[in-house]
């Protein structure tokens, strides 16, 4: 019985994260290449930075978590972990489907597209390794303390991955490399 109650609890800790993913648009217009570029330039969104870029995702990890008290412990008993993921990305309006304008905007918007992705599976892999790391977290002496431990430890995780997106932007030119460039 003990043991079918602990599996319970440990199944209960160690859960994946839920995820909530969408995407946002923003409607620019034009016949030319040049248009397209001043359109994006006017109205491209800005990151958490305050940069300007083409397109952006935000991710947002949050955890919530119960605790016991017992026997001069603190024991976690559930620990569930969330990620929010936004990206922006521009639409034209008035394309003219089958023009070669079109066929590169396509490949644009394909490499655009995935390079977004890639900041998109840093916050999932952030939430990920937080609900990983955080739900296995040894008891403490009292709850004071492993709240303090969980906040700390979640803390430095997520200052890690905004780093390693700050990373993967300088590798790939915030995509340039990737293709995403336009005109």
């Amino acid at each position: 019985m003990l043991a079918a109650l602990v599996a319970l609890l440990v199944e209960t800790v160690a859960a994946s994260p839920t995820v909530v993913e969408r995407s946002e648009y923003y409607e620019i217009a034009g016949s030319t290449a040049d248009e397209l570029r001043a359109a994006i330039n006017r109205l491209r969104p800005k990151d958490a930075k305050g940069e300007r870029h083409d397109a952006t995702t935000h991710w947002d990890v949050r955890w919530e978590y119960r605790y016991t008290s017992a026997q001069g412990a603190c024991t976690l008993t559930s620990f569930v972990t969330s990620v929010a993921i936004v990206t922006t990305l521009p639409r034209w309006s008035n394309r003219d489907a089958g023009s070669r304008l079109a066929e590169r905007w396509a490949r644009y918007m394909a490499a655009l597209t995935e390079h977004e992705r890639g900041h998109a599976e840093i916050g999932l892999h952030a939430a990920r390794t937080i609900q990983g790391r955080l739900s296995a977290l040894e008891p403490a002496q009292t709850c004071p303390l492993l709240e303090e431990s969980i906040k700390l430890k979640g803390e430095a995780l997520l200052a890690e991955y905004r780093s390693e997106e700050t990373d993967y932007d300088r590798r790939t030119k915030h995509g340039a490399s990737q293709g995403a460039r336009f005109p």
